[in-house]
């Protein structure tokens, strides 16, 4: 005959309570700066990789703006060749053109940077990607 439900479910709990309290001795004799360090070490993990994906993120909006200003400078330009616009836009027009492509520069740079200071405090950078980073700078 099978065993009755609350008994089986007390089973279960005494089973996982033993359980969590070995593991809450293994967690003891290794030393809380041990623990501690595990659980930095997952939160800067977690914080790189979101860090990482609003990066990327905010590059992608910032490409976008820089089409746009390029595209708003050359609407400008015709607009003064047609007499409807002034120098005054165009120069405020390309103004914002190159304030998108320093900001676009600055953010990639960031990326970048971010990129390998995370690799290296991983222990994970090599030659390769400082190499793959270098070509990307040069083009």
């Amino acid at each position: 005959m099978p065993e009755p439900l609350p008994k089986l479910l007390a089973k279960q709990f005494d089973t996982a309570r033993a359980s969590c309290r070995e593991g809450w001795r293994v967690l003891l004799r290794r030393g809380p700066s041990q623990v501690q360090f595990w659980f930095i070490a997952l939160l800067i993990g977690i914080a790189a990789g979101f860090a990482a994906l609003f990066f990327r993120l905010g590059i992608e909006a910032l490409q976008a703006a820089r089409g746009a200003t390029y595209d708003a400078v050359e609407a400008t330009e015709g607009g003064v060749f047609a007499g409807t616009r002034t120098a005054v836009d165009l120069v405020q027009s390309l103004r914002e053109r190159f304030d998108a492509e320093r900001a676009l520069s600055r953010a990639i740079h960031a990326y970048l940077l971010n990129s390998l200071r995370l690799q290296a405090a991983a222990g994970t950078l090599g030659v390769d990607d400082l190499m793959a980073v270098n070509r990307l700078l040069n083009d």
